[in-house]
């Protein structure tokens, strides 16, 4: 019964730090939709012919996405940030917990991140070097990429890492190992 609470709990808490990013994404999407001539007009046509073509509006709505600046990209990647604060607020102001016991730790924290960046790229890596060693990808390289952009998309994604260890380790998973067998727990969090 108090690990179905706290699971109910954790998707009220995930609710709740989702609604601010899933509005910042909405927003996001819809003025550039707004302001994009090809996309509305194809849109403006179906609506005029009174026939949707839900195979057009999907193609319509994955090449709007194609040409979406990166900029947006980064900025609704970054909100993910959010479920870092939430998750530290739950556990800090509800649970009493410490910052300690959500897996923060001022001593040693870089070297520790630097050998989890360094195994994740590996993880990463791999199949990619299968799939263009098999011919499955083809890579190219464009010399107008913005290097800041490279840069401003890896922080975004620490973030978005960032969030879901926060969320998924620091919160549930060390919730619920206190309230029930570790491997309960973990399975519970995967």
């Amino acid at each position: 019964k108090t690990i179905i609470i706290k699971l109910l709990i954790f998707f009220f808490i995930t609710i709740i730090v989702s609604v601010p990013q899933s509005i910042i994404s909405s927003i996001a999407m819809s003025v550039m939709m707004l302001f994009d001539g090809e996309y509305m007009a194809v849109m403006e046509s179906m609506i005029n012919s009174g026939v949707v073509d839900y195979n057009a509006i999907t193609e319509l709505t994955l090449d709007f996405m194609n040409r979406i600046p990166s900029e947006i990209y980064i900025i609704i990647l970054a909100s993910s940030g959010l479920m870092i604060v939430g998750g530290i607020i739950y556990c800090v102001c509800i649970e009493k917990r410490s910052l300690f016991s959500m897996g923060f730790n001022k001593r040693g924290f870089l070297p520790e991140y630097l050998i989890g960046a360094a195994v994740g790229a590996v993880m990463i890596s791999l199949p990619a070097l299968v799939s263009v060693l098999t011919g499955a990808v083809t890579l190219t390289f464009d010399a107008n990429v913005n290097p800041l952009i490279i840069v401003l998309f890896f922080l975004a994604f620490v973030l978005q890492a960032m969030g879901e260890e926060v969320l998924f380790r620091g919160y549930l998973l060390n919730t619920l190992s206190r309230r029930t067998h570790v491997w309960i727990a973990i399975i519970l969090s995967s």
